[in-house]
């Protein structure tokens, strides 16, 4: 049962690639069209490394953001004893706030950016794409 999702992944990624080059104004295909090529490899390949750098940012946030709660918290454990707790609830909601944004702005930057060198890449699809890509 497992074994289905990576196929179900690779069979999205053929239908994607079709839609996305009947987008981009590519010639017509046929009605039943399986572009199992390099086209479709590099375009899972895109979603998946950006998926795990987007895994990996994460992970080095929330291990830095830990790292620095718990450095803070024994500094003000040492000096202000009482308001230790109220100091430290205050910064992880801010870094979790950062976190949250910082997210938002890495996801939609880096889409933003593959979709326009994608649109500058084949440009000569077509009439309507170039004068998009420009």
């Amino acid at each position: 049962m497992l074994l289905l999702y990576p196929i179900a992944l690779v069979l999205f990624f053929v239908q994607f690639t079709s839609v996305t080059e009947a987008a981009l104004g590519g010639p017509a295909r046929s009605w039943l069209y399986f572009p199992i090529g390099k086209k479709m490899w590099r375009l899972l390949g895109g979603f998946v490394l950006a998926a795990l750098a987007i895994i990996g940012v994460i992970a080095a946030f929330v291990i830095a953001g830990y790292l620095l709660l718990l450095l803070l918290g024994v500094i003000l454990k040492v000096s202000v004893p009482g308001a230790a707790k109220a100091v430290i609830g205050l910064a992880a909601a801010v870094l979790i706030l950062a976190a949250y944004g910082g997210l938002i702005f890495l996801v939609v930057r880096s889409f933003s950016v593959w979709r326009l060198s994608t649109l500058r890449n084949n440009a000569g699809c077509g009439p309507r794409l170039a004068a998009v890509a420009r």
